[in-house]
């Protein structure tokens, strides 16, 4: 899905770290986060129920692996849909060039014909 990751991205890198308990400098750590955004997403996901905090470790709810388990869904569809443009790009490419090519070649047989 691109180098920045939106709100979403950062709150699953969140819940993904967070796993079944970790602390706070593991899941800044796994999820690749500055303190700073560290400190506003996890308040976040916190208020949002997807994970709790025993002790000094944070780990995922059961609405939390929901969140996850259907983030990391739909991030794989994103990325097949994705593909498959790519894909259709080349092959419009591909008729592209073939369109191009036998243009070229009917126009040099009526010079030549001339």
């Amino acid at each position: 899905m691109g180098k920045n990751r939106d709100r979403l991205g950062l709150v699953a890198a969140i819940l993904d770290a967070a796993g079944r308990g970790s602390t706070k400098t593991h899941v800044m750590n796994v999820a690749n986060l500055s303190y700073k955004l560290l400190e506003k997403y996890l308040a976040e996901t916190l208020r949002m129920g997807f994970i709790q905090k025993v002790g000094s470790k944070y780990s995922l709810t059961e609405q939390g692996r929901d969140f996850l388990k259907r983030y990391k869904h739909l991030q794989d569809q994103y990325l097949r849909v994705e593909q498959e443009f790519s894909s259709l790009m080349n092959q419009l490419e591909i008729l592209e060039r073939t369109c191009m090519q036998n243009k070229l070649a009917k126009s040099s047989l009526q010079q030549a014909s001339c």
